[in-house]
């Protein structure tokens, strides 16, 4: 949706009296918008590039006392990082539901949920449909089976990266990569040079706005020089990747493409 009809939906949704609807995170707002529900969602926050008219703090930060004001009808938030903040709604009288999908199977669920509670069930169910047409296409055509390590930053000696439990996680498994950050008990987290060396990667995906840098740092450090990915030039800089953090309609054609730059450095 462009900027300026999201902020006519908005204004014409306070105008109708329409429920107010905060989202915390920029992948649950993909999917009100996906619903149609453009016109309830009152407030965003900063990193949401969708501008509603009032910004509720930072995605790590909510603004409480902004969102209190709103006296919104719901608040949407993720577990992975804003627990406190809704706890402190909720001590508050504000209602919050954590939505959060760590599988496709999730993603659908979150759709059918979503467009139950606000009427929108003849959307969710258009949704679920271009969901399961997507899985059925990939079913049995993955990429090879080679072992891969998404990495989201780097120091010099250590990697950022995200295991079990994240939608990230589970799209590079139905690409049929084995994701060599699996290990890490968290959804998301720092993997020291010396585990990146047991576990060596045969390709690494660096989703990252400071991707080139990052790519040059792999592949000039000479601890990393003898990992397959290095050796054999794998370090693909994966650009336009929102859609592979923000779980939405729009994520099915991004990996469609991931598929295809994998499949050219093999």
């Amino acid at each position: 949706m462009k900027p300026g009809l999201f902020i006519m939906a908005v204004l014409l949704g306070a105008f109708l009296g329409a429920e107010g609807i905060v989202s915390l995170s920029p992948d649950i707002t993909e999917v009100l918008l996906d619903l149609g529900l453009g016109n309830s969602i009152t407030a965003t926050v900063i990193q949401d590039p969708y501008p509603a008219g009032i910004k509720a703090g930072n995605f790590n930060a909510p603004d409480i006392e902004r969102i209190v004001k709103l006296k919104p009808d719901i608040v949407y938030l993720t577990p992975v990082s804003q627990a406190r903040t809704a706890a402190a709604l909720k001590s508050l009288g504000i209602r919050t539901e954590f939505i959060y999908a760590d599988s496709f199977e999730g993603l659908k669920g979150i759709y059918k949920k979503l467009g139950k509670e606000h009427g929108k069930g003849t959307e969710a169910g258009e949704a679920v449909r271009k969901i399961e047409n997507f899985l059925a296409e990939f079913s049995g055509k993955p990429a090879k089976n080679l072992r891969a390590l998404p990495v989201i930053w780097m120091d010099g000696k250590s990697v950022h990266s995200f295991g079990p439990g994240t939608f990230q996680g589970s799209a590079l498994a139905l690409l049929g990569l084995k994701n060599t950050a699996g290990f890490l008990k968290k959804r998301y987290g720092i993997i020291p040079y010396e585990k990146v060396l047991k576990s060596p990667p045969d390709i690494i995906l660096v989703f990252s706005e400071d991707g080139e840098r990052i790519k040059e740092l792999i592949l000039n450090d000479p601890v990393l020089s003898g990992l397959p990915a290095v050796k054999n030039g794998r370090v693909a800089v994966i650009r336009d990747f929102e859609p592979f953090f923000r779980a939405s309609l729009k994520t099915p054609g991004f990996l469609k493409k991931l598929k295809d730059e994998i499949e050219k450095r093999d």
